[in-house]
């Protein structure tokens, strides 16, 4: 009976609301204070029997004890509150999820009232509650870029997905699946100048000749955001453009923009969960088959893309392959990805080599490297035309026939060996060093200090007639001797040395002497200085 009173009344609230708009409705919804009188009066299902004998105007008959004189009020789902018994109210509290304020079971109309009326005015509610449909509208308002990715990104909040683990595991799924993400590759050549711009995902680099990011090959493969793999939408634009308006097709060179792609392709070859390609070529007029098929074929590398579209002139047998390429699953091989290991394993050998013989070029000469090192070069093993030369199908027999002999070349230095015989002079080291954390008291030290201080490990060489000289003095030429100046005659020789000047190297004019040598005895009179007396040995 509750909900046809609540229906027969329902159109005379909504006009009453309409009449006095959105503010007059909010302050005649302000709940009334219970009388001290009635504060133990409840409402049962027999009271609705009285509710009859409303008038038009919805007031409240006098025998009501709760909103005695009060308009009757809807809430938003269109309910009379007024018109509902107190089991009604609890049971609306509970499904809300609102606080019961007589969870005991003693039901007070009143309070209940007001606690859906509260919730009614609040702008804030439990988002979860909402159903799965909701939610993912509210997701794709806040998430989606509807410019395809292009313009200004302020009014996206991706600050919903840290809300908590159920709402990032359902918006991340709206964010990479319907929004189209962009990468844009640009050319402009003039002359002898060439000018190279990539922006992906919103990032941008300038440079020259190729030294930037996403252009850099094999390294390339590394610039890429990990984002790329989870996305469904990809659009990839390619621009070139020439400064020189003399220049036409004839002068396309399909290598400036083959290079970008292959980085690209090797990266989501090894995973990708892309649904739609959209390419986008803003290229020369003149373009032959070839030129087309040599700048896209990095990209019939990738497999199961269902969608492609392309936006130009293109032709359409060249169109007809890419697709029937990006359809297939079969996997192809990854070229670059595998150059990049085995280029890191090489450099790798080669900083061993290196640290091993540091000072290999002064002691051996720079062309010490045997064959087999050279092999560890990239631009030994991988020609220079790599550089030079963009990548196609034919090619890439070629270079993976090289990539092999560059992994025979690394597999031929016996790693296995290598890594023992460094593990055993680390064990020696560590044996060394905890013997010497026990014993040693700073002799060692101490006497090293010393020998350095008395100049103890200058080397003595003999020349040819048997002298000897120190390693600070030239053995080739002889030491020139300038002689000073003289005012007038003298017979006396110039002065060498003075008192705190010994050597005379202090005054102008003083004749240079060579470094003194070291002697055998000169040794032994230091150490007899510097080492202690030992007590003699007893006898055997």
């Amino acid at each position: 009976m509750a909900a046809t009173t609540a229906n027969q009344t329902t159109a005379n609230v909504t006009t009453d609301n309409n009449a006095t708009g959105p503010a007059q409705a909010a302050e005649t919804a302000a709940a009334s204070q219970p009388s001290d009188d009635d504060s133990d009066v409840s409402m049962d299902d027999s009271d609705m029997s009285d509710r009859s004998d409303f008038t038009d105007d919805l007031w409240v008959p006098p025998e009501s004890s709760y909103l005695s004189g009060e308009i009757l009020r809807a809430s938003p789902t269109g309910v009379i509150y007024d018109l509902c018994t107190a089991a009604e109210l609890k049971k609306f509290v509970n499904d809300r999820r609102l606080q019961d304020p007589y969870p005991q079971g003693v039901t007070l109309k009143y309070f209940y009232l007001r606690e859906l009326e509260k919730a009614d005015e609040s702008l804030s509610f439990r988002f979860m509650d909402l159903p799965a449909e909701m939610r993912l509208l509210t997701y794709r308002q806040l998430l989606v870029h509807h410019n395809n990715g292009q313009g200004p990104v302020g009014h996206l909040h991706p600050q919903i997905l840290r809300t908590c683990k159920m709402v990032h595991a359902e918006a991340k799924e709206v964010l990479y699946d319907d929004n189209t993400f962009c990468a844009f590759f640009s050319v402009c050549q003039g002359g002898d100048v060439t000018h190279r711009l990539a922006r992906v995902h919103g990032e941008s680099m300038v440079g020259h000749c190729g030294h930037m990011k996403y252009y850099r090959i094999p390294r390339a493969i590394e610039d890429y955001p990990e984002l790329f793999r989870r996305i469904a939408r990809l659009k990839i634009t390619l621009d070139y453009e020439c400064y020189d308006e003399s220049e036409n097709g004839d002068e396309y060179d399909p290598a400036l923009l083959n290079y970008p792609l292959w980085g690209l392709a090797s990266f989501l070859m090894d995973g990708h969960r892309l649904k739609r390609l959209h390419l986008e070529l803003i290229l020369p007029d003149g373009l032959t088959d070839q030129d087309y098929e040599t700048t896209l074929f990095p990209l019939r590398r990738l497999s199961n893309i269902k969608t492609l579209t392309v936006t130009d002139n293109v032709p359409s047998r060249i169109v007809q392959k890419l697709k029937s390429d990006l359809r297939s699953s079969e996997p192809a091989f990854n070229s670059l990805r595998h150059w990049k290991l085995l280029d890191d394993e090489a450099n790798a050998q080669m900083e061993l080599f290196t640290s091993v013989h540091p000072g290999y070029e002064e002691d051996y000469g720079e062309d010490f490297l045997s064959a087999s090192m050279e092999d560890l070069s990239f631009q030994s093993t991988v020609p220079y035309m790599w550089k030079q030369k963009c990548f196609n199908s034919r090619l890439e027999e070629r270079f993976i026939a090289q990539l092999s002999m560059l992994r025979e070349a690394l597999q031929g230095l016996q790693a296995v060996e290598i890594k023992k015989l460094i593990e055993a002079v680390l064990e020696k080291r560590a044996a060394l060093k905890a013997y010497n954390e026990v014993s040693d008291d700073g002799r060692l030290a101490e006497a090293m200090s010393c020998a350095k201080d008395s100049n103890l490990f200058g080397k003595a060489v003999l020349n040819e007639e048997g002298d000897e000289w120190s390693d600070d003095e030239e053995p080739d030429e002889e030491p020139t001797v300038e002689k000073p100046a003289v005012s007038g005659p003298s017979d006396k020789p110039p002065s060498t040395a003075e008192e705190g000047d010994p050597q005379g190297t202090n005054k102008p004019g003083a004749e240079v002497t060579p470094h003194p040598t070291l002697t055998s005895s000169q040794i032994d009179a230091i150490f007899d200085e510097w080492v202690p007396p030992r007590s003699p040995s007893p006898e055997l």
